[in-house]
């Protein structure tokens, strides 16, 4: 394997994230041809266990290796149940832009971050295609799927009514006075992370709380709230304290009572080389009665 074609491969793990991953055990074993290669990787997400197993194949007609997709699995902290998905790497290839339009980065690409976030069931801001090859930026969620039986993705398009930065400013945080500190808060929510930020409360007091978005409670969404032990707070506990007003209290105790969900999109990436198909459904309302538990 050249320099050249070693660059190749590396690259494939550096785009989604997983430099780390490539390991000198794993450049001895393609540097001496295998024709396939499964590769285990381990790390920590915000506490969380995270295995992951890259699969690594061949090219028939050349030297050249390509990542073809990755199966993951985390044990939440606390937690013995395990979650596990597989995500897949290759973009697709004939996507349609508009005039003046940019391809979009990693489109229906997870980042091994990103996906770590998902299977944790926080939400993360990525980039798609649709079955005509255009593409659109969405907020991906893991849910499940009463019909189906099983978890799909979630995709919380423009036309959902959420927004982040609608639904962080409605809390008392210390980074929504820093242009930059903000800019940087924004970018982590988007990649899914659990995030500590400062909330200022009652007479100025401060404190360092962990934070994630919640897309469905309300409209325009909100904000899970844990302490350093990742517990997390209730809107009583986040009242007293005074990081949020009585209107968004009495929100988050009332709960909206119609929740719609987003179209959702169950992406089942062809073999390698194939467009990713997605399949469309269109879930109907839920109604949530006001008798239902507060998350």
């Amino acid at each position: 394997m050249t320099d050249k074609e070693q660059t190749h491969i590396y690259q494939q793990f550096k785009n989604i994230g997983a430099g780390n991953a490539f390991t000198p055990a794993l450049i001895f074993d393609l540097k001496a041809g295998v024709a396939e290669k499964q590769h285990p990787y381990s790390f920590d997400n915000n506490g969380d266990k995270v295995d992951v197993l890259f699969h690594i194949k061949k090219s028939e007609n050349s030297n050249l290796y390509f990542l073809n997709k990755y199966e993951m699995a985390i044990t939440p902290e606390n937690k013995p149940a395990e979650i596990r998905d597989t995500f897949y790497t290759a973009e697709p290839r004939n996507v349609k832009l508009q005039p003046g339009e940019e391809r979009l980065n990693n489109l229906n690409r997870f980042t091994l971050k990103k996906a770590a976030n998902y299977l944790a069931g926080r939400p993360v801001f990525n980039a798609f295609t649709d079955k005509e090859g255009n593409q659109y930026e969405a907020w991906a969620k893991r849910k499940f799927d009463t019909g189906k039986g099983k978890h799909i993705m979630a995709k919380y398009r423009k036309e959902y009514p959420f927004a982040m930065e609608t639904a962080v400013k409605k809390y008392s945080i210390k980074e929504l006075t820093v242009p930059l500190f903000q800019e940087r808060m924004y970018d982590s929510f988007k990649r899914g992370n659990l995030q500590l930020v400062n909330f200022v409360g009652n007479g100025g007091h401060e404190e360092k709380l962990y934070a994630s978005l919640n897309i469905g409670l309300i409209a325009g969404g909100s904000l899970d709230v844990y302490n350093l032990n990742k517990e997390k707070l209730s809107t009583q506990e986040l009242f007293d304290r005074g990081f949020i007003g009585n209107d968004l209290a009495e929100k988050l105790k009332e709960r909206m009572t119609k929740k719609i969900e987003p179209i959702t999109q169950n992406l089942k990436p062809a073999k390698e080389g194939g467009e990713v198909k997605p399949e469309v459904k269109l879930v109907k309302e839920k109604k949530i009665t006001k008798k239902q538990k507060m998350s």
